[in-house]
């Protein structure tokens, strides 16, 4: 099972390199493909890795300004898929995370799940709105705060809205679903995606005006595909959104036997300066299971 990991990460050098030594660990065939965020420093990322980059860590040059709710986190995945189609690698699973996630299972385990599930496309969506997510309103009204900022969305929208549509319609006649962001996708449900966007540009130039796509983007395409056949509703990272917000919970050693117990593969997230100590405990879990 060939698993590469495409990885978003905007801070914290230190918690990176030690995520790619959690997950390499007795993981000789995976990749790392790493988009570091254009408005933080790249060295102290690559000196991460180590005294010598491994060939096995590529990080990419077309690095995207993130910004939160915007279309640049899904601009940045993109060049992530990009990078590893393009490296000519036939990957088993591309699976995405960002720097604050963390394996909560050794690599043995990682790779007997995803090989017992093998084809299985492992991305939770449900259809919008439902009662508990409302959220249509990010698509079918105009946003533009990746462009001029939060702060200054509004008085914008008060600007042009005499002249813009009162309701935005997704293009193909697609059926939107939203769901979580992180995902892990078999490399041939990537190439689908790659290539759908190619052949439908309008497609991507609808989703720059909406709010927070990177939970709707790549859903709605796989929904509205031959691949929804193939969707798993399980999800292999752990999540608890019980601080409410919008941002999960930072997990510590509170956490370390909720997370032994779950089902996940990974977990987020994880700061290194809230609790490094959780940290040491999955990696010496990990190893022990190794042994």
């Amino acid at each position: 099972m060939r698993i590469s990991y495409a990885i978003l990460v905007h801070r914290n050098p230190e918690q990176f390199g030690r995520l790619l030594q959690a997950l390499s660990l007795n993981a000789g065939d995976a990749e790392f493909f790493v988009h570091i965020d254009a408005k933080t420093e790249a060295r102290p990322f690559h000196q991460a890795v180590g005294k010598a980059e491994s060939p096995r860590v590529h990080f990419v040059d077309r690095r995207t300004s993130v910004n939160w709710g915007g279309f640049s986190v899904v601009r940045a995945t993109l060049t992530l898929m990009q990078a590893i189609v393009q490296g000519g690698r036939k990957f088993d699973y591309v699976i995405l995370m960002s720097g604050q996630d963390y394996p909560i299972k050794c690599h043995g385990e990682i790779q007997k799940h995803l090989s017992d599930n093998a084809g299985d496309e492992f991305i939770c969506y449900a259809p919008i709105p439902t009662p508990d997510w409302n959220v249509i309103d990010r698509l079918e009204t105009y946003h533009f705060h990746e462009f001029v900022g939060l702060k200054f969305e509004r008085y914008l929208k008060r600007a042009v809205g005499r002249i813009l549509p009162e309701k935005r319609r997704i293009p193909c006649g697609f059926s939107p679903v939203g769901g979580s962001q992180w995902w892990g996708l078999t490399l041939e449900c990537v190439e689908y995606i790659l290539n759908f966007l190619a052949e439908n540009p309008s497609f991507t130039r609808f989703f720059w005006f909406s709010l927070a796509p990177d939970e709707l983007f790549f859903h709605t395409i796989i929904a509205n595909s031959s691949f929804s056949e193939r969707v798993s509703k399980e999800r292999l990272t752990f999540v608890d959104w019980t601080s409410g917000g919008r941002s999960p919970k930072v997990l510590t050693m509170h956490d370390f036997d909720t997370l032994l117990q779950s089902n996940g593969l990974w977990a987020r997230k994880f700061d290194v300066d809230v609790d490094a100590k959780i940290l040491d405990s999955l990696d010496d879990h990990n190893r022990a299971i190794l042994r």
